[in-house]
């Protein structure tokens, strides 16, 4: 979206903008550009405008910074996941009719085309959307851990003992009380029973959760007045408010 820019932000933009006044040129002015033709000549333009302050090669056009810097931590284990929700974000915003990336110049046609900067000079606003990441912790379901008299045990033997615990050999294992009796008729090695002090630890998990927070970002794109000529010929192709500098606020 381009807006017309407000008149607080003309003191900014006349300090950041080498003091361009940002105002639409007078009347007579305007009569004078528009009295240029296509097809006219550098001594046409120069006798009916004057001189221009700037000469350059090329036009200046608006572009976005597709590529700008993404806020997400790269080393993150979930980044292409954040990548995939920003990249959402983004459809979701251009699918409004906002813009979402900023904007930057991109100078094209240096080979093809003269252009004649005037002082007149004009400055309108450029509004994007742009994602901002932050985290909060959230709870997760606590880690749990068993013990069997100050040994730690696996779920499934844990739930085999009830008062009484049957060791196998060195406490390495736990048996149910038929196995353990089993083995010892066998005179295989088992562990001589215990009262069993049965505990379950449980310790608090959390982890950080990403969410976007969408964060209105505004750029001054100064313009100032341009007459273009082809290169070649030295005759006009277009003329009018050419953008010269983009600021973000």
């Amino acid at each position: 979206m381009i807006t017309k820019t407000p008149i607080s932000f003309f003191f900014l933009f006349a300090i950041a903008a080498c003091n361009q006044e940002g105002k639409e040129p007078p009347a007579q002015v305007i009569n004078l550009f528009e009295s240029i033709a296509v097809g006219m000549t550098y001594d046409e333009v120069e006798k009916l405008i004057g001189k221009p302050i700037e000469i350059d090669r090329g036009i200046s056009k608006l572009e976005s910074s597709e590529d700008s810097r993404s806020d997400i931590p790269y080393g993150d284990a979930d980044f292409l996941e954040r990548r995939k929700q920003e990249l959402e974000f983004r459809l979701q915003i251009l699918g409004s009719g906002e813009r979402t990336y900023p904007q930057h110049l991109q100078s094209v046609g240096s080979v093809l085309y003269v252009n004649w900067r005037f002082d007149e000079s004009r400055v309108d606003t450029i509004r994007f959307i742009h994602p901002v990441w932050q985290s909060r912790s959230v709870s997760l379901d606590p880690f749990v851990e068993y013990f069997v008299n100050g040994k730690k045990v696996p779920k499934d033997e844990f739930e085999l003992v009830g008062d009484t615990a049957y060791w196998g050999p060195a406490r390495m294992f736990l048996y149910s009380k038929e196995d353990w009796q089993q083995q010892k008729d066998l005179r295989l090695s088992v562990s001589p029973p215990e009262v069993a002090n049965k505990e379950i630890r449980k310790s608090p998990r959390s982890k950080k959760q990403f969410y976007i927070v969408p964060d209105t970002v505004y750029q001054a794109v100064i313009s100032r007045y341009s007459v273009i000529f082809d290169a070649a010929s030295g005759r006009v192709t277009t003329k009018g408010f050419i953008p010269y500098q983009v600021i973000t606020l």
